[in-house]
């Protein structure tokens, strides 16, 4: 039997990534959702990465221009607002899993060997 190795990489707490988002034909409530999604008003704490069991790979999105930064957070404001109960009640729910103030600082995985797992 070969032994297999798995190969990780990690980015140090604090790291900071410069990239674009790019949109075309999006109707008014699909921005709302993507800006609500990308945690723009602060409410959530979107997870990148395989780690997410394990708290990592929490990010932060950042609008650079101040102006289009103020657009955005209040779509992501009026996606937050929606009063469709059974986007509400999808809404409450990721916000209580993502939320800023809820997110866990620990990991859950136990170390067992050389190998972790949760």
């Amino acid at each position: 039997m070969r032994k297999r190795h798995n190969i990780f990489e990690f980015a140090k707490e604090g790291a900071e990534f410069e990239g674009e988002v790019y949109y075309n034909g999006l109707t008014q409530k699909q921005l709302k959702l993507l800006c609500y999604s990308l945690g723009l008003n602060g409410d959530i704490q979107p997870k990148i990465g395989y780690g997410k069991p394990a708290y990592y790979g929490s990010v932060k999105f950042l609008v650079r221009d101040s102006d289009e930064q103020d657009k955005y957070k209040k779509y992501a404001n009026q996606y937050y607002n929606e009063s469709d109960a059974n986007i509400r009640k999808n809404i409450d729910r990721l916000k209580t899993i993502l939320s800023y103030n809820n997110a866990k600082r620990v990991s859950d995985w136990t170390q067992n060997g050389n190998i972790r797992t949760y």
